[in-house]
């Protein structure tokens, strides 16, 4: 890939914690929507996946809690969104064990969204995601 690095600085774009339970194409709030152009406006956009995405294959972690998940076709709209990768290391991974964990990172392979902070083994998690854009390539980490 050539990237045009030359022309000017790469822009990023890095959020918080996102917690993405609904489609998010049907709001229309002007401020709503002003957010959504400055991710899309970044060459790479980031937030942390602060849930699982699964369908309830495995079960919660510990019983007497409130733990969040979506429907795994949620992630598209954090696509839609201009998020170009999530990161995945943080208190809420394992709130539906390892099985949760593990689904949420295969949706997020099945739907090209790259992330960092999670995997099989220590290895993977530690392994940055990267994300092409014109103006280059980026790697993020997640710990």
């Amino acid at each position: 890939m050539i990237y045009n690095a030359e022309k000017r600085d790469i822009s990023i774009a890095v959020g918080g914690d996102a917690m993405i339970t609904r489609r998010m194409q049907s709001f229309t709030e002007p401020k709503f929507l002003e957010l959504i152009e400055i991710l899309r406006a970044a060459d790479v956009s980031v937030v942390n996946l602060e849930m699982l995405f699964h369908d309830y294959e495995s079960s919660w972690q510990w019983s007497g809690a409130t733990y969040t998940r979506s429907d795994p076709r949620n992630l598209e709209e954090l696509k839609w969104m201009g998020i170009n990768a999530v990161t995945t290391a943080n208190n809420h991974s394992f709130d539906f064990s390892e099985g949760g964990f593990l689904t949420t990172l295969e949706h997020c392979k099945e739907v090209d969204l790259p992330q960092a902070g999670g995997g099989r083994d220590i290895d993977e998690a530690r392994a940055p995601a990267y994300v092409d854009s014109p103006m280059g390539r980026l790697a993020i980490m997640s710990a």
